[in-house]
């Protein structure tokens, strides 16, 4: 080999799963799991990322039969003006987003956000807790109001039809194509929950005839989102790879003698818009995402 390739010092992923762990320790106040596979630390994240609602300017989308109890108009009006100007719902929902490792099931299985309705904010930084709850998914851009259900309502199908009758492109993508007829995908609510309490995916019937996976992407056996993992472990894969090619670029170009036999040190570095791999000493950089 090469003299002084095994300088090159690189652990990207290493770095990131650091960052995450410095991330979550900020918003939990030091307080979080102690992993022996640091890979959780990843996952954890991206499914408490999950549960919160990224900052952006929505529109309103109402469903048809959308109605809003009289007691909780002024607070329904208040979220919405909040969710239109794009500032931060946290407040407004579960207080248990608090908690690092809690689930949300109606989530993870239906991409279903519940969203409290108080009209004062509390000391802890919260809304005013409410029985009565709006139901709503959120893309970068829309807000989709389903109704106003109350606590225990989170395996109601209802939500699933209003959702396939109003904003059918949501679910368009979970459907099955040519599936046999069979009468096993007609679930109840309570067999909705119990699948859900047991962490197993499963199929639904919705009235038109269409059989759906899950909208929100499921759940692993485990009980954590499929879609955490998948994106965790998409970016794993990513720092990895990002490694092994920058050390085969690095060693290449010490060979040909177009860099320095040296020792390389690479840090991960990110703003918003990119996330790099520099080595300062030698003014270099990889972009890697």
């Amino acid at each position: 080999g090469v003299k002084g390739t095994m300088n090159i010092k690189i652990n990207l992923y290493e770095q990131w799963i650091n960052s995450i762990k410095q991330e979550l320790k900020n918003r939990f106040g030091g307080n979080i799991p102690n992993y022996a596979n640091p890979h959780e630390y990843a996952i954890n994240w991206q499914s408490w990322n999950r549960r919160l609602v990224r900052r952006s300017l929505r529109t309103l989308s109402k469903a048809n039969q959308f109605q809003c109890p009289s007691n909780r108009t002024n607070g329904l009006n208040k979220l919405e003006n909040v969710i239109v100007c794009g500032h931060d719902l946290t407040p407004w929902l579960s207080i248990k987003i608090r908690i690092i490792d809690y689930e949300d099931a109606m989530l993870i299985d239906w991409g279903i956000h519940h969203l409290h309705l108080g009209e004062n904010l509390k000391s802890d930084g919260f809304i005013e807790g409410t029985d009565e709850l709006l139901f709503a998914i959120f893309n970068d851009n829309i807000c989709f109001e389903i109704g106003i259900y109350k606590h225990g309502d989170w395996s109601e199908i209802d939500l699933l039809e209003i959702i396939n009758s109003n904003w059918p492109e949501i679910i368009e993508k979970r459907k099955l194509k040519g599936t046999l007829d069979i009468s096993y995908y007609q679930k109840t609510r309570d067999e909705v929950l119990a699948l859900r309490k047991a962490n197993i995916s499963y199929m639904l019937k919705l009235s038109d005839g269409s059989i759906i996976m899950p909208i929100g992407g499921g759940v692993m056996t485990d009980g954590t989102s499929t879609e955490a993992v998948l994106s965790a472990d998409y970016c794993g894969k990513v720092f990895r790879n990002a490694e092994e090619n920058i050390k085969k670029i690095i060693t290449e170009n010490i060979s040909h003698g177009k860099l320095p036999d040296e020792s390389y040190d690479f840090e991960l570095q990110s703003d918003n818009q990119q996330i790099l791999a520099v080595d300062e000493k030698h003014q270099l950089y990889f972009k890697i995402k």
